[in-house]
């Protein structure tokens, strides 16, 4: 899954991106994770504290020059991800080199372009695979394969994050985690756990099974489960 945050203030210009994304998952295989903002202060917590982002769109038509800082500081621990600006001046051409941008859109942005731009950022992601998740822990942060996870679960102001290495405790940071990974792979069940469903291996009325794991659920968090687990298997084509 490719992570990517847009950086917008435009309502017109976030429905067209929206439009153009879920255009090119259809017609790619592909699958995005993306997240909104309007702020770039927002958007450079969200970096440090929570999110690891593959991509940054960001329109540079407002509060250039505070934009163009905050996607410096970015850069320094993102080091691998692809930036993209959007503007309505052709200039951003030669600015973006201040940032060794991936690539600039100028407005009106017609799909085209947006694909073509999207074809080139994406072939070396998919050459060097995941880079895994970032989570904040304790003493800095810890990165984990997503394939590897099993399963995310909440213990009074604990929350645990189980993986086929080993456990340990992850910060909430900046927004909830189990909020930022629910969806597509992931599956909520009840509001203790978040369920890889790439790395269940059965499901029972009284507990999934992941490997020797058993994890104690309802009947009915069992049937929700259960209809997660058949949709995910459809959609990847199992």
């Amino acid at each position: 899954m490719i992570r990517i945050a847009v950086l917008e203030d435009n309502n017109d210009m976030v429905m067209e991106l929206r439009r153009y994304f879920d255009r090119y998952e259809a017609e790619n295989p592909v699958r995005w994770s993306r997240s909104l903002f309007t702020d770039e202060n927002k958007l450079l917590l969200d970096c440090r504290y929570c999110s690891d982002y593959q991509i940054i769109l960001a329109d540079m038509d407002y509060r250039k020059e505070e934009r163009f800082q905050t996607i410096l500081k970015i850069q320094e621990t993102e080091k691998n991800c692809a930036f993209v600006l959007l503007s309505s001046d052709e200039e951003i051409f030669r600015e973006g080199y201040r940032i060794e941008a991936a690539g600039c859109l100028i407005k009106p942005v017609t799909y085209r372009k947006f694909e073509e731009l999207l074809h080139t950022i994406l072939a070396p992601l998919e050459e060097q695979g995941t880079k895994g998740l970032l989570f904040p822990v304790s003493d800095g942060f810890k990165r984990v394969q997503e394939s590897r996870i099993l399963y995310m679960e909440r213990k009074g102001e604990r929350l645990v994050c189980h993986t086929m290495d080993g456990d340990f405790d992850a910060e909430e940071g900046n927004g909830t985690i189990m909020d930022r990974l629910s969806g597509d792979t992931f599956f909520r069940c009840g509001k203790m756990y978040l369920i890889n469903l790439e790395n269940v291996d059965g499901i029972q009325e009284n507990e999934i099974r992941m490997g020797s794991r058993r994890i104690p659920v309802t009947p009915a968090e069992s049937k929700e489960t259960l209809g997660a687990l058949n949709r995910y298997l459809s959609e990847v084509g199992v």
